[in-house]
C-alpha cells in the first residue's frame, strides 16, 4: 500500500514518530509527581505537538499537563509495566483524541487513526462514542430478553 500517494501528511507523520518504547525511560518504584514531570514533560509536549500540529504553545503545554495528571493518577499502573513507554503513548494518545474530537477535527483524528502504531482499542471509544453507547443498549436488551 503506498500511504504517499494517498496521504503525503500521513507517510510523513508515521516517519517523524519515536517509537514509544525507546522514547520514555522507565520509573522507579519511589518517583514523585515532579521526577515525573521532568523525566517525561519535554517528551510528551513535543509528542502532543506532533500529533495534534498545534502552534499554540499554551494549548500544548495545557494538554501536557492533563496528559501528566493521568499518569501520575494511573502511576501504579504504570509502575507494573514492562514496556512503561507503550503505557504512557496510549495514555497521550487518549489525550490527543479526546481534545481533537472536543475541536472538531475529524480530519486529523482519521489521518491519526491510519498512522498510530497503536491498537485502536485503546482510544475507539474516545472517537466513536456511539458504537460504544449502541453496544453497551444492545447487551442491555440482550440480558433483559433472557430474564423473560
Amino acid at each position: 500500500m503506498n500511504c504517499k500517494a494517498n496521504n503525503p501528511d500521513s507517510t510523513a507523520l508515521f516517519y517523524n514518530l519515536r517509537s514509544p518504547e525507546n522514547s520514555f525511560p522507565a520509573l522507579s518504584s519511589s518517583i514523585d509527581k515532579q521526577q515525573l514531570v521532568a523525566l517525561y514533560y519535554s517528551r510528551i509536549y513535543s509528542a502532543i505537538a506532533r500529533l495534534t500540529k498545534l502552534t499554540d504553545a499554551a494549548e500544548i503545554q495545557t494538554l501536557t499537563v492533563i496528559t501528566l495528571h493521568q499518569l501520575w493518577t494511573e502511576r501504579r499502573l504504570l509502575l507494573k509495566e514492562k514496556r512503561p513507554g507503550i503505557f504512557i503513548y496510549k495514555v497521550l494518545l487518549q489525550e490527543v483524541f479526546r481534545y481533537l474530537k472536543k475541536q472538531g477535527n475529524t480530519e486529523r483524528i482519521r489521518t491519526l487513526c491510519r498512522v498510530v502504531p497503536v491498537d485502536p482499542a485503546c482510544y475507539l471509544h474516545i472517537i466513536s462514542p456511539f458504537r460504544t453507547t449502541l453496544y453497551s443498549y444492545l447487551l442491555k436488551i440482550k440480558n433483559l430478553w433472557k430474564m423473560f
